[in-house]
């Protein structure tokens, strides 16, 4: 069976150091697959600049989707 699409899905909590790097690593590795790709972030309620970061990561990867918990 041939994999067409993959989703993954990256739990959040105050990671905003790591979260560019977590991105470009795993966007690359899917790219060098040729898989058409989502990577859904959840963040449950961080208090730093990581829901900010993923915003700006979405929109130059509409790919990229986050659901955030309060």
């Amino acid at each position: 069976m041939k994999i067409n699409f993959i989703s993954i899905v990256a739990p959040v909590f105050n990671e905003e150091e790591v979260i560019e790097e977590f991105y470009n690593r795993t966007r690359a590795m899917l790219l060098d697959c040729a898989f058409a790709y989502e990577i859904l972030f959840i963040d449950d309620g961080s208090t730093d600049q990581s829901l900010r970061i993923i915003q700006k990561i979405n929109i130059r990867d509409p790919n990229v989707k986050c659901l955030s918990f309060s």
